[in-house]
């Protein structure tokens, strides 16, 4: 059975997706001589595309053509 590119990748989507964390600022305090904090914040996920890893798989899906 042919598999198209997509269902290909969609089965290796652990591989392909990263997450990155990033700082959120929520809300400014104020000034502390002892902390020296002036905001709070909290870490947020963002999902991206490792695209080297997207570059991998693809190269996998070709050479499965290749082998038959």
């Amino acid at each position: 059975m042919i598999r198209g590119l997509a269902e290909f990748l969609r089965e290796r989507a652990d591989l392909i997706k990263k997450k990155i964390r990033y700082n959120v600022v929520h809300k400014t305090v104020g000034y502390s001589e002892y902390t020296q904090w002036d905001t709070t914040v909290s870490f947020d996920e963002l999902e991206v595309v490792d695209f080297d890893e997207l570059m991998n798989q693809i190269e996998e899906f070709e050479k499965s053509f290749q082998e038959k």
